[in-house]
């Protein structure tokens, strides 16, 4: 791309955070980074130092899965089902990153060491890349009595790595902010999985001529976390929460202009209940609470919301998946 300048980053004084073997210490969070032959990068033991009070957010976070399933129906294309986690292991396809594109030029890197299928010790080097990035503006208010202003930066922490499963690149960050939040994103790139089409075949929407004679089948992206809360202590429990309309007809004493809505929340008890689906007509989320510990100002039991920020993508493959930890 040449006709793009140069974009210099860099740290003079150093970066903000600090490594204790596979310990990582930034800002206000501290948390241990561990790695596995299937899942990857697993972190766990994240705690947050809210106004030298140390607090417990959660005991591990990984990607558990990654399903791919191919929409073709026709012989032998039913059977590409991958399980690109179960079945080759995100830790076994990591690869060492590139320095400046995959990670920022103030990073810091860990090797992750484990048994491979043959039970032989091998090294990754590099594996993990931990580097500070940029992240606009974090709170601002202007006053427009007196023009007073007040505005801060805001900075994230980047943990990641990369692996390359068959035909795709799959590059996982897991992202720290300085407000207490936690962010999982996950980029692709890939060279499609392809096959021969006759000129003018009909392809009955399972797939899209890309060039001429080349046919990219249909499938999906289907990425599962793992979350254990440890919000302020091992009490958790987890609902499942919905914008929902409030009571009473319009013009009624308790709804006179039928405007009135709340956030419903439904706990989550049995593993059938559980199995619930994202609802974008109700702005669904998860909360993940502590209901034996309450917000002095709410008077609300402390939670995190699990909240997914990403877009679906009707063609191909989802592009870029989101999904974010928020505290409460």
């Amino acid at each position: 791309m040449t006709c793009l300048k140069s974009i210099n980053i860099t740290q003079p004084e150093g970066v903000s955070f600090n490594t204790e073997g596979r310990y990582v210490s930034w800002n206000n969070w501290k948390l241990h980074i561990a790695f596995n032959y299937r899942e990857g990068m697993v972190l766990s033991n994240n705690i947050f130092n809210d106004k030298d009070k140390v607090r417990d957010t959660f005991w591990r976070l990984s990607l558990a899965e990654n399903v791919v399933p191919y929409g073709n129906s026709e012989h032998p294309h039913e059977k590409k089902h991958a399980f690109d986690l179960g079945e080759y292991g995100g830790g076994y396809m990591t690869n060492s990153p590139c320095l400046g594109c995959d990670c920022k030029s103030a990073s810091h890197y860990m090797d992750a060491a484990f048994v491979n299928r043959n039970v032989q010790a091998i090294t990754t080097k590099n594996a993990t890349c931990i580097h500070e990035e940029d992240a606009g503006i974090l709170f601002k208010y202007t006053d427009f009595r007196d023009d007073s202003m007040t505005v801060a930066g805001a900075r994230k922490l980047i943990i990641s790595h990369v692996f390359t499963a068959a035909n795709y690149e799959y590059c996982i960050y897991w992202i720290l902010h300085l407000y207490g939040a936690i962010q999982l994103e996950i980029k692709l790139t890939e060279i499609l999985n392809t096959y021969a089409m006759l000129p003018g075949e009909n392809l009955r929407g399972w797939g899209t001529e890309v060039y001429p004679g080349v046919n990219a089948h249909n499938h999906q992206h289907l990425f599962c976390m793992r979350i254990d809360p440890n919000i302020d202590g091992p009490n958790n429990i987890i609902s499942v929460v919905d914008a929902a309309r409030g009571s009473g007809e319009v013009g009624s004493d308790e709804n006179p202009y039928g405007n009135a809505f709340y956030a419903k929340r439904t706990r989550l008890s049995t593993p059938e209940q559980a199995a619930s689906n994202y609802n974008g007509r109700t702005s669904r989320t998860w909360e993940m609470c502590n209901e034996g510990k309450l917000n002095p100002h709410s008077n609300k039991p402390v939670s995190y919301m699990l909240q997914s920020v990403g877009g679906f993508h009707s063609v191909q493959v989802r592009l870029n998946e989101t999904c974010m930890l928020i505290a409460l």
